[in-house]
């Protein structure tokens, strides 16, 4: 297993901007949402943030090359997901059956709960119980490299 861990320098310049407008909004935060993006810059001192742990060549992280994005790029996205007024909850749902591997799933699906209510710090989240890939509606395929079966993403989220 390879430990990923930034030097808390770098991760200090990915998230100060010299943009005014963020450094005001920044300075508006709580003390609570003030510590939540601080503890980012010492990961593994604190609870909320851990390094990176990857098990194989074939987990996310060295299998798909991607370019840094500093926190003013990210908040410029116009694709980035922002929680909508009024909507306080976020569900998560497992579609299908892992067979085997069913407890270490439960295991991942309350990391993913974790870290989504860390992310969306102030909203809530619930697991909903798990349904079948049919009663979905949604439009599939077996990947032909992987042979996992592969839900059209575009049939769940609208």
């Amino acid at each position: 297993m390879q430990v990923i861990q930034h030097p808390a320098e770098t991760l200090r310049t990915a998230l100060v901007s010299s943009r005014c407008d963020l450094t005001d909004r920044y300075r508006k935060y709580s003390r609570e949402e003030r510590r939540l993006l601080e503890e980012g810059l010492h990961p593994g001192d604190g609870s909320l943030f851990q390094p990176i742990t990857v098990h194989s060549d074939s987990d996310w992280i060295p299998s798909h090359q991607e370019e840094p994005q500093d926190f003013q790029s990210f908040y410029s996205n116009p694709y980035s997901s922002m929680p909508i007024k009024g909507h306080s909850t976020i569900y998560i749902q497992i579609i299908g059956s892992f067979g085997e591997a069913e407890a270490e799933t439960g295991q991942y699906v309350e990391w993913i709960r974790d870290y989504c209510q860390a992310f969306y710090y102030g909203l809530v989240v619930k697991l909903l119980p798990p349904v079948t890939v049919a009663a979905t509606g949604c439009a599939f395929r077996v990947n032909s490299s992987s042979r996992n079966l592969q839900i059209h993403a575009g049939d769940l989220v609208p």
